[in-house]
């Protein structure tokens, strides 16, 4: 059973498909600017870093066969009709779509996993030689 469906995303009125089957390369591709765990924070605290989601949106887009720098995707997220934070909020949740297997949307009761603290390490000492 495959964890990921196809994923269809649009840019300037034409869709662009990702086959299940390299959806994983395209999590990959958007992790490179921003993860999970940000995603969710950002969705839920309201705190966007627009940027990140503009760089994230446009490497996915470029995966899919787009030809869209990430400074059109950045623009793109402001000139959408009058509602502009709705046009930010559809990129948002379009990459948070993308990154979860289907079995593990948030309205299943899953939530993402935090990321872990910069800096902070282990108190477990080791016992033998590394």
């Amino acid at each position: 059973m495959a964890i990921f469906d196809d994923w269809t995303l649009e840019w300037e009125e034409k869709q662009y498909t990702i086959p299940a089957n390299r959806i994983l390369g395209a999590i990959g591709t958007a992790e490179e600017f921003i993860t999970l765990p940000e995603l969710a924070a950002a969705a839920e605290t309201g705190k966007i870093k627009f940027s990140k989601v503009a760089c994230a949106y446009g490497a996915v887009l470029r995966y899919a066969g787009a030809r869209v720098t990430d400074e059109d995707v950045y623009g793109g997220m402001f000139r959408v009709g009058d509602n502009k934070k709705q046009s930010v909020i559809v990129a948002l949740q379009g990459l948070l779509g993308l990154m979860m297997p289907k079995d593990f949307h948030p309205g299943n009761g899953w939530t993402p996993p935090a990321e872990p603290a910069a800096g902070k390490k282990s108190s477990r000492k080791h016992t033998r030689p590394l």
